[in-house]
């Protein structure tokens, strides 16, 4: 048995014992700790610290028992137990907190014919959210099968007011905007989204073991589940219209504000403008390149502009 009292000494648990504090199972005010089970039943409340102590122990089936000799101060070694346990369970709850509430603002499928450019964009739709790795990004087929990761984000973002942006692109949509002044994205993602799934897909933010699924957008002849987790949504609906698209300078973009509620990916999304515009974490923004053919005409058109000045003028 373990002994009880104010000499109790240091006691250790873990997963083998019956107690365990978490937020919320432990909380304290001025006067009084509370303490639950593993299971959350039999609390106790207690007046002070070596009460603590006693509570703890008849929660405990059996523990290690360790004398501390006189010198160490048990009140100083169980308040520094439970303060660690405390800010354990709130540094895990914060940083659970830090990106579920993260939606998909955008997809750009391909750019001027060339379906390997492309672009995702998501967008924070609560301050604090930033904090967006580790989760990942996986593309599904038309049935909801085969899943591809196309990014597993590592890391956080500077940024992290409502609204801000974390852009994703692939390395040949980089090569596209390369002339595009002061172009930089936020990450580049590892794979691109299969030409296949283009037509007809899903693409999934979620955290990386894949049992939570933050947002879901599901486009074009997409057949399969579209289920969430339940932090922004359990069920984006029916998929947007059409595939995604790929000959200009598109994409699929959500209407709403960033703080709007998830309805369904038809409903939800639209085009966007030929050429759409992407926005990172900087909150800088860029509008995509216009189709090759678009320049030569806004070339042409500038020069012959200018001959016809030149010509008035010598009159």
């Amino acid at each position: 048995m373990v002994p009880k009292g104010p000499g109790i000494g240091r006691m250790g648990w873990g997963g083998k014992s019956g107690v365990k504090l978490r937020q919320g199972c432990c909380a304290r005010d001025s006067k009084k700790v509370f303490i639950d089970d593993e299971a959350g039943a039999n609390p106790w409340h207690c007046e002070d610290l070596e009460t603590v102590e006693n509570s703890i122990a008849r929660l405990l089936p059996r523990v290690d028992y360790r004398p501390v000799p006189p010198r160490v101060s048990t009140h100083t070694s169980m308040r520094t137990t439970l303060a660690g346990v405390l800010t354990l369970g709130l540094l895990a709850s914060s940083a659970d907190a830090a990106f579920h509430l993260v939606q998909i603002e955008e997809i750009i499928g391909g750019v001027n014919g060339n379906p390997l450019a492309q672009a995702i964009q998501l967008r924070l739709r609560s301050a604090g959210n930033n904090a967006i790795g580790p989760t990942r990004l996986r593309a599904w087929d038309a049935l909801g099968q085969n899943p591809i990761t196309l990014f597993d984000i590592p890391t956080s973002v500077t940024n992290g007011l409502t609204g801000d942006r974390v852009l994703l692109t692939t390395v040949a949509f980089n090569t596209v905007m390369a002339g595009v002044p002061g172009y930089s994205t936020d990450f580049t993602l590892t794979t691109p989204i299969p030409s296949s799934y283009l037509s007809g897909g899903k693409v999934t933010f979620e955290n990386d073991a894949g049992t939570l699924i933050y947002w879901g957008l599901a486009f074009g002849s997409y057949t399969g589940t579209n289920l969430g987790s339940g932090d922004n949504d359990t069920d984006f609906g029916a998929p947007f219209a059409t595939g995604l698209p790929t000959a200009a300078a598109q994409g699929i973009h959500f209407g709403g504000a960033a703080t709007a509620p998830s309805t369904t990916n038809a409903a939800d999304y639209s085009l966007t403008s030929n050429p759409a515009t992407v926005i990172n974490n900087a909150r800088t923004s860029f509008t995509v390149v216009p189709e090759p053919g678009s320049l030569a005409f806004v070339s042409l058109g500038a020069a012959a502009l200018g001959g016809l000045v030149f010509a008035r003028r010598r009159r």
